[in-house]
């Protein structure tokens, strides 16, 4: 378990934290759930997973990552244009990717558009 080394955006849920981490252009970016129990002395944030791009991926800037769901993610790899939805068993049920040199800055999850019917995630 590595603590992050760039740490960007975060989200919480309930007792969970989930961290974008920049790291290095070594190593990719990265993104990180923490299991968080503030009633142990001293309080605690164990890693409960790790996910990565199957191609490393650096964003050496932005970076977001949303819970949208108790095991989903919605995570943006700014720098790369790349935007998914990222499940905590591996599953990527789908994603976006803009033309090269374009870019999401940062994302926010809505369950529909207003007017429309929402989809059927879980």
């Amino acid at each position: 378990t590595a603590l992050p080394l760039g740490q960007h955006q975060f989200d919480f849920l309930d007792d969970r934290l989930v961290v974008h981490d920049n790291r290095d252009a070594t190593r990719g970016s990265r993104v990180v759930v923490f299991d968080l129990d503030f009633a142990a002395e001293p309080p605690t944030a164990v890693q409960t997973w790790e996910g990565t791009h199957e191609h490393p991926i650096f964003d050496f800037i932005m970076g977001d990552v949303s819970w949208v769901g108790a095991e989903r993610l919605l995570v943006t790899w700014s720098a790369t244009g790349l935007l998914e939805e990222r499940h905590l068993d591996g599953t990527v049920p789908w994603s976006v990717e803009l033309d090269l040199g374009a870019l999401f800055p940062y994302t926010q999850y809505v369950e529909a558009l207003p007017g429309s019917t929402p989809a059927t995630a879980e």
